[in-house]
């Protein structure tokens, strides 16, 4: 599929710093990435990145009717029916993706061994999280995977509604802990 065209690369990671991920760097002005220090693992960008992977060599052989989840998803031309669903399995909305992808982020979805979420704030701050679930629709898996995982940490609907009116994501669907559900 078509990719967007992008503004200024540092533009989201300025987005993210003006929202309260202060310490967030950006890998190569692409790619919002956690502080050094935080444990790396394949739930962090490498899931979108081989969706996205799997999903360029399907298409340079020819296959058009694809559907590519290796964490994230990821659909080809042909349009696909996918649930979103919070870390209970109850599904919050179905879409149809196309030429794109999907992904969803709950910090309560893994937790390491000491009980700490895998998903966490990095300014120290133990707070609660307002976002129980957040799905974003982009062109590509690792960049909806980076968004979904950065909006889940943010206080509001601002830094996804300027993502969605930059053009930057499809669609954002945010779950709140009380469960109110808001589509952006």
């Amino acid at each position: 599929g078509k990719t967007r065209p992008r503004s200024d690369a540092g533009e989201d990671c300025r987005a993210f710093k003006a929202h309260g991920l202060a310490k967030c760097g950006c890998n190569g002005g692409q790619n919002p990435v956690p502080p050094a220090g935080h444990g790396d693992h394949l739930q962090r960008h490498r899931q979108g990145f081989a969706t996205d992977r799997v999903a360029e060599v399907l298409a340079a052989y020819g296959f058009e009717e694809t559907l590519v989840n290796i964490g994230e998803y990821r659909a080809g031309p042909t349009p696909m029916r996918i649930g979103i669903a919070d870390i209970e399995g109850s599904v919050l909305e179905v879409t149809q993706l196309k030429s794109g992808a999907l992904a969803t982020s709950s910090p309560d979805g893994l937790r390491f061994s000491d009980g700490s979420p895998h998903i966490r704030r990095t300014d120290g701050r133990n707070l609660p999280l307002r976002w129980r679930t957040v799905s974003v629709e982009a062109g590509t898996a690792a960049m909806a995977d980076a968004y979904s995982t950065a909006l889940v940490l943010t206080p509001d609907t601002g830094l996804a509604e300027r993502l969605k009116s930059t053009g930057h994501v499809r669609s954002v669907l945010m779950q709140e802990n009380t469960g109110e559900i808001w589509q952006i």
